[in-house]
């Protein structure tokens, strides 16, 4: 386990390995936002975006900022993800685009074409995962696997997990 030093005497440069990487939650927040409004640009102007921008920090700051640790990145990391559903985009979200006058419906089609991801945000990391995730008997219990759509939107599991006479 690393010791964390008191704040008065700690040199930042030797502490962090990634000391040459901005860990600090406004830039993840940066990113993140850019990331998320990516394909945006073709439904709203610039203005439109960056307000957009400012109100998902607003909204999402709060909610992240209590387990931020950039000494300790995993620490919390559980508590740091949006997860969207068909139909159920993620409140901060949601709540953002509403006071900005961007249609949620539109931004979750733009996200991606199934509805389902998830984001982990972390000190220094923004992790996207594209898809969803279903349940599948292996014969002595249940596993969770990744979900994947196929380009005729057919859902599918990974031949690996695939089980003779189980439906696809």
């Amino acid at each position: 386990t690393r010791r964390r030093p008191h704040a008065g005497s700690m040199d930042t440069a030797t502490l962090d390995p990634f000391s040459q990487q901005d860990l600090t939650l406004g830039t993840t927040l940066t990113h993140l936002c850019t990331f998320l409004t990516r394909n945006l640009g073709k439904h709203y102007g610039t203005q439109t975006i960056a307000r957009l921008h400012d109100r998902i920090r607003h909204h999402l700051t709060p909610r992240l900022a209590p387990t931020w640790d950039p000494l300790n990145p995993s620490s919390g990391c559980g508590t740091r993800s949006l997860i969207a559903m068909p139909g159920r985009f993620p409140t901060p979200l949601v709540d953002a685009a509403l006071e900005v006058g961007v249609d949620p419906v539109v931004w979750a089609k733009e996200m991606n074409e199934s509805g389902e991801w998830q984001l982990w945000i972390d000190p220094g990391s923004i992790c996207w995962r594209d898809g969803g995730w279903v349940w599948v008997e292996d014969g002595y219990e249940r596993e969770r696997v990744y979900k994947r759509e196929s380009r005729s939107r057919d859902t599918f599991l990974e031949k690996s997990f695939r089980k003779a006479g189980s439906p696809s």
